[in-house]
């Protein structure tokens, strides 16, 4: 089971994506009503950001859902002593 501060870290990396989200739709409807495809390209910059920020942290709630349903161990590497 995950720690209660994995959570908060969801949430607070959320709503970094939702940021970023808003920021490259604000950029890319500038970019519409200017007609200028550099400010449109430019929407992509925030966007990738936000991802690289929530996406390992979703994956990573998935992977425990996952678990959760399914059991079994999950693949940890093995040390010898």
């Amino acid at each position: 089971m995950p720690e209660p501060e994995f959570f908060i870290t969801l949430l607070v990396s959320g709503g970094i994506f939702a940021i970023a989200i808003a920021i490259a739709n604000a950029l890319h409807r500038k970019g519409q009503r200017e007609n200028s495809k550099t400010l449109q390209w430019l929407a992509a910059l925030p966007l990738g950001c936000g991802l690289i920020v929530f996406a390992p942290m979703f994956l990573l709630l998935l992977g425990w859902i996952y678990h959760w349903i399914f059991g079994g161990d999950l693949p940890a590497p093995s040390q010898e002593p």
